[in-house]
């Protein structure tokens, strides 16, 4: 299976946000897309997922069905309803049983558990932390049975051990599906996908595997800032500012 974004731009209020956008992911491949804010990387998913029509370009999944029925889209602040409680967030996130689905709480449980939110399923989320909502929208990311999986900064809000666990954990679960998500860590993209994809000004830069992809002078560039760069295991890179 492989997701196709052909030639996609994107117009909101006469403003080109998108600008001739090509890319594709791979069933099994974590795919990364990174940039400064405002390069269009949340616009992008947003058109993946169908909630932008684009303006012009296509996106199709090649070997699939309707892609509405098949793309789980997790995006960076999900719409939470006063009172909501986490059982609540699971059951319209996931379709459990009980509301429309046909999966159980106990179906899911394990997963639960792996991001440490099994016991927070009678919580309202807003007592939650941020951090703390974002594990549960993780799992539930996790636990669905689509077959695409976009997400919208996954560690936004985890501190460092969250955010490796948490990626560890989405990889184990996505390893058979098409995973994309974007991230302002460039170290976490490096660490957690196969390929890259790199915008700027509603524009791809570069597209390709990790080790095709950075490079000091590419990334200095696109981001306005120097920095220091450090090959890992692997021959990954990864970076930190030079100040």
């Amino acid at each position: 299976m492989k997701l196709i974004v052909d030639n996609v731009t994107l117009k909101l209020n006469n403003t080109v946000i998108l600008n001739s956008v090509s890319l594709s992911a791979e069933q099994g491949v974590p795919h990364s897309i990174i940039g400064p804010n405002g390069s269009g990387k949340t616009s992008l998913l947003r058109v993946i997922a169908g909630v932008y029509k684009p303006t012009s370009g296509t996106v199709r999944i090649d070997g699939a069905g309707d892609p509405e029925s098949i793309i789980y889209y997790l995006p960076a602040e999900p719409t939470v309803f006063p009172g909501m409680k986490v059982i609540d967030y699971l059951q319209i996130a996931l379709g459990l049983r009980g509301l429309y689905g046909e999966k159980s709480i106990g179906e899911i449980r394990e997963v639960l558990a792996e991001f440490q939110v099994d016991n927070y399923l009678q919580r309202d989320l807003s007592t939650l932390s941020s951090g703390e909502r974002r594990l549960v929208y993780l799992a539930a990311a996790a636990a669905t049975t689509r077959s695409v999986v976009i997400i919208d900064e996954p560690t936004a809000h985890l501190d460092l051990k969250w955010a490796i666990t948490s990626m560890r954990n989405l990889l184990r679960h996505v390893q058979d599906k098409v995973f994309i998500f974007t991230t302002h860590d460039v170290n976490i993209a490096s660490a957690f996908s196969e390929h890259t994809t790199v915008m700027s000004d509603g524009r791809v830069k570069a597209s390709g595997s990790p080790r095709e992809v950075y490079s000091r002078e590419l990334l200095s560039r696109v981001y306005g800032v120097d920095l220091v760069e450090f090959t890992g295991p692997g021959g990954r890179r990864f970076y930190v500012p030079s100040t």
